[in-house]
């Protein structure tokens, strides 16, 4: 009787696994993903998964590692044989997206996950993970990039239109105003109106400064004019004057031409961080530093101020949100350190292409 039962319990798990493997097997095939398990001794690789997906790419469930880094495409391959080799016993899993080239010359993307196991002595002896196609996924980050990056441009262009429109008509309009108070009050006998006219020309000149100012806010064309070391340099000394906090911009090894798209990005970041700065931090120290690394420039915004919780704002701050599309779009990346008390950390790092 117990042996029965014995049995039905074992047919019972049998089938439970057995129902366990088919809906991984179908949620992989939807998924269009499949599971790996690669032994760096034999070099060999083990497949199972969505059939249709693994038969595209190698018309054979098996296959080699060397085989597999050969088809990952030129550009991600170095990262992707990086992230293998600096697998450990303390940081045994990855994860990274790549590009992938199939079998007919076209190209395709690939996430994966993966974790490493190792014997006592600390030798790594397989991996094991699984692998996705995300090509819809990153065609449609693409897609949305395209737009951000024209959405961007606009406002970049309409900016220009707006710095023009107030240098042109509007700083002109004032200018004539200031000029026509000025005579008006060479002009006056009367003590008292005469005064009035005096402030009213003041009143002129600093409401045309102010425009002159958010004129060349919107429009920075110095970027044109003397490159971006020099641009953020003037920026940071029209901060400093109006600002309670000493501002230091360090610039080095940033040559006088750069991208435009590249210099404006870095360029309006550091507004905006310079900005937020005098809004909400309250700092008395602030320091920008621009200088090349890793094929590429690192801009850095550090103040000693209240600091805040990234996370709380970052989905709702549309400034932060825009420096990070800005990064996106030049293939860039923005970090933000912070903490209540703390002050702020804003770095925004960029390889060239």
């Amino acid at each position: 009787m117990s042996s029965a039962k014995g049995l039905s319990k074992a047919h019972e798990l049998i089938r439970f696994v057995s129902e366990v493997e088919e809906r991984l097997r179908l949620a992989m095939q939807l998924g269009r993903m499949y599971a790996f398990d690669w032994n760096p001794v034999t070099d060999s690789v083990q497949r199972a998964g969505d059939p249709e997906l693994i038969a595209n790419l190698w018309g054979r469930s098996d296959d080699t590692g060397r085989h597999f880094l050969s088809r990952v495409h030129p550009d991600d391959r170095e990262q992707f044989h990086r992230i293998a080799c600096e697998l450990t016993e303390d940081r045994p899993t990855y994860e990274i997206s790549y590009r992938f080239i199939h079998d007919n010359g076209s190209v395709i993307w690939l996430h994966e996950r993966g974790q490493g196991f190792y014997d006592s002595r600390g030798k790594l002896l397989r991996v094991v993970g699984l692998t996705a196609e995300i090509t819809r996924n990153k065609e449609a980050e693409e897609s949305l990039r395209q737009m951000s990056g024209r959405l961007l441009s606009a406002q970049e262009d309409e900016r220009q239109r707006i710095a023009r429109e107030l240098h042109d008509n509007i700083g002109q309009d004032l200018a004539v105003l200031a000029v026509r108070t000025q005579k008006a009050m060479a002009s006056c006998d009367n003590a008292a109106l005469q005064e009035e006219i005096r402030q009213l020309h003041l009143d002129a000149r600093d409401i045309s400064l102010k425009v002159s100012q958010l004129s060349h806010q919107l429009h920075a064309s110095e970027l044109d004019l003397v490159g971006l070391a020099t641009a953020l340099q003037m920026l940071c000394r029209n901060f400093s004057k109006g600002s309670d906090f000493d501002l230091t911009c360090n610039c080095k090894d940033v040559p006088p031409q750069l991208d435009r798209n590249l210099s404006v990005t870095l360029y309006r970041i550091t507004q905006e961080a310079l900005h937020n700065i005098v809004k909400h931090a309250a700092a008395s120290r602030v320091e920008v530093e621009l200088f090349a690394s890793d094929n590429g420039f690192a801009l850095r915004i550090k103040d000693n101020g209240t600091g805040f919780q990234p996370d709380a704002v970052n989905a709702t701050g549309l400034g932060l949100i825009s420096m990070r599309e800005r990064m996106n779009l030049v293939g860039g990346t923005l970090t933000i350190t912070s903490q209540p008390g703390q002050g702020t950390t804003i770095e925004a790092r960029v390889r060239l292409r």
